[in-house]
């Protein structure tokens, strides 16, 4: 088959050999947001700490990661991240009113 020919045929065989890439990870998830202590329902005083852990270490956590999600008239800032490696702890500032908070670990646009 002559390749100049119009309509012939023409195959290609290409391989892409990466040297020294790493293979792909998964990107680091969230297995646990947990109020402390973990055993009272309600907050008695003006601040709580969640624990947030980790499925592996991970860097670059801060105030901006978070969502504070409020249920009813409560309501709180989220004002500090303390923690390294899988374990972070965010205290939960300024709560007054009656109802939940739940705190989300933002799904993008973190550093983390």
């Amino acid at each position: 088959m002559n390749p100049h020919r119009p309509g012939a045929r023409l195959a290609a065989l290409f391989t892409l050999v990466l040297l020294g890439a790493a293979p792909l990870a998964a990107a680091p998830y969230v297995t646990t947001i947990n109020r402390l202590p973990q055993n009272t329902l309600v907050v008695s005083g003006t601040s709580t700490v969640f624990r947030v852990t980790f499925n592996a270490s991970v860097t670059g956590v801060d105030i901006a990661d978070f969502t504070l999600v409020k249920i009813g008239t409560a309501t709180g800032t989220i004002a500090s991240v303390t923690g390294s490696g899988a374990s972070y702890d965010v205290t939960v500032n300024a709560i007054s009113g009656f109802g939940q908070l739940r705190l989300d670990l933002k799904s993008s646009g973190t550093g983390i």
